[in-house]
């Protein structure tokens, strides 16, 4: 990996030998995208960091960022191409003004010509890299074209899971990668459960290839009993497929829904469930352990890591019949449940904002000693 080289007044120590506070210029420009999982990332991640000590945050956002200075980007910065032209015209020179020491980039984006600091860039997940069926080709050539690239200039990479880690060593070639965690969403505790006519089980997110929300739908017709909760984007494909199967009175479609009322399907739910064909992290088991849900997950590499023995996990994500059983044992086994969501909450309790904005602000640290 290579990047711009510190410059030489980047010194961590003021008169008398005083530390002065290393200075990190985040570019949350990606907020103007709207994608879900990055924004969640980014506004659990930069307020935490702007509260260690002996860190300085500013954040180039286009909205404000709890606590945090931000430098106005303009919504226009939505789309890929109209981000990194911004980005070359004016990042260097907010990078100055800001006298910052390192520049953090939480999404696989840095500018072509430096920002003439150091740069620490985020990988989520390769999954176009790793799994190219599930993703269209454009976006598996633009994958191509820009992970190896970006991570040629960070001067550091930084991936949420040894998952992640391992599998941009296998497609991009990058060894060393720090692995820094995530931690939950910020969902209220305290909220009063859902019901419904029936138990249920939450799948939360996007309604992608890879989160494969499917072979949901196809294991209801073995259940009985259990309804299907979704809440994220309206998935006209997922509700056909429910009506061809004749499911279609046991799949509730919440839509995106506030934090209130999705701290409240958690917990009303009898288990999370997080089908994936892959993932980076697992944002959406974390935040089911923390809450005290029951999870049951596909066995894949990155639930594994971060779930440990608290979840269920499917050896096979693609047979219905194998998410039947699973649902059909957790939802009808009081103990199991209570079980598994204090295992949940034990699990959940070493991945905090706190614990990862403490790791980045030491990688910082270190590029500019």
């Amino acid at each position: 990996m290579s990047g711009a080289r510190p410059r030489p007044e980047t010194g961590r120590s003021g008169p008398h030998g005083i530390l002065r506070p290393v200075r990190i210029l985040v570019d949350a420009t990606v907020l103007a995208s709207r994608a879900a999982g990055l924004s969640s990332y980014v506004n659990g991640l930069v307020p935490a960091l702007a509260a260690v000590p002996g860190v300085r945050v500013t954040a180039v956002a286009p909205c404000s960022i709890d606590g945090v200075a931000t430098v106005a980007a303009p919504a226009s910065v939505a789309r890929l191409p109209a981000r990194a032209a911004w980005r070359e015209r004016n990042l260097r020179r907010i990078a100055a003004d800001a006298g910052a020491d390192v520049l953090l980039a939480p999404s696989p984006e840095l500018p072509l010509r430096g920002a003439g600091v150091p740069s620490i860039m985020v990988v989520h997940d390769v999954f176009p890299l790793s799994s190219p069926a599930l993703v269209g080709r454009a976006k598996r050539l633009r994958f191509a074209a820009m992970l190896p690239a970006m991570c040629a200039r960070a001067d550091a990479v930084v991936c949420v899971s040894r998952a992640t880690a391992l599998a941009l060593h296998r497609t991009v070639g990058v060894a060393g990668a720090e692995v820094i965690g995530e931690g939950p969403s910020p969902l209220p505790a305290g909220a009063e459960p859902a019901s419904g006519p029936r138990p249920y089980v939450l799948a939360v997110g996007e309604p992608y290839r890879r989160k494969n929300l499917d072979v949901l739908l196809r294991a209801l017709p073995l259940l009985e009993g259990v309804d299907l909760v979704l809440a994220g984007p309206p998935s006209p494909p997922l509700l056909a497929a429910a009506r061809a199967l004749g499911v279609e009175d046991r799949v509730r479609h919440e839509g995106w829904v506030a934090p209130e009322r999705l701290s409240a399907l958690f917990r009303g739910a009898a288990a999370l469930v997080l089908p994936s064909l892959d993932e980076g992290f697992g944002r959406a088991l974390l935040d089911a352990m923390a809450l005290g849900t029951p999870a049951i997950g596909s066995d894949i590499p990155a639930l594994r890591e971060l779930g440990g023995d608290a979840p269920r996990l499917v050896p096979d994500p693609a047979d219905p019949a194998q998410w039947a059983e699973a649902i059909a044992t957790v939802a009808a086994d009081a103990a199991l449940r209570r079980d598994m969501a204090e295992r949940g909450r034990a699990r959940a309790a070493d991945h905090t904002w706190e614990r990862a904005a403490a790791a980045f602000a030491a990688l910082a640290r270190g590029l500019v000693a």
